[in-house]
């Protein structure tokens, strides 16, 4: 019975490490509710805030001095809704255009990945990664499918999807694959040529 038992916690326990968690980001006033966010790599950030707070990310010296230069690269969410998969570890910093003058900014804080890959009904796995045209993945069943670009955009969806999925007319990049919906997703990313 103790065998048993260890063995049920420690894969709880390992499964509790590597659970990928999702972060809202919303807006009470000019201020970011919360302004201050940490995270892990692997976990979504979204933010749900109104059209009045179109976010930006920016870099460190812009967000020092209450700028609006846009990050190269960076996330952009126009309609203050939108979301990312933190997949860097380190500092990531965004601003309200239309209130940084009044201070309204935020910061999310990445901390590197620990623990396995989220399993979800088995692992899933993909291939060829890097990619070229056509991208294959071991589906029990057939399921939606959405690919994200790493600014947290809708770039494809797949409805029912079988076991390859064409993804030649992808600009070059990484993008993240998202299984499922609700409570049960999972993401992997994945590198376009």
């Amino acid at each position: 019975m103790k065998k048993i038992l260890s063995l049920f916690i420690t894969t709880f326990a390992a499964v509790s490490l590597s659970a990928q968690a999702s972060h809202t980001i919303t807006a009470s006033g000019v201020a970011y509710v919360p302004d201050t966010l940490t995270v892990n790599m692997g976990d979504t950030v979204k933010f749900d805030v109104s059209s009045m707070h179109p976010t930006t990310e920016v870099d460190l010296s812009t967000y020092l001095a209450n700028g609006n230069t846009p990050l190269s690269g960076g996330f952009s969410f126009p309609t203050g809704q939108g979301f990312f998969v933190a997949s860097t570890a380190g500092q990531m910093f965004y601003i309200c255009d239309n209130h940084i003058s009044q201070g309204m900014k935020g910061m999310v804080m990445v901390n590197p990945h620990v623990g396995i890959s989220k399993v979800r009904n088995g692992e899933h796995t993909l291939y060829p990664n890097p990619v070229e045209d056509k991208l294959h993945i071991n589906l029990s069943e057939p399921q939606n499918i959405f690919i994200y670009s790493l600014d947290g955009k809708i770039v494809e969806e797949f409805e029912n999807a079988e076991t390859t999925i064409n993804v030649a007319h992808l600009n070059s990049g990484t993008y993240i694959l998202v299984l499922g919906e609700g409570q049960n997703i999972e993401r992997i990313r994945f590198i376009k040529k």
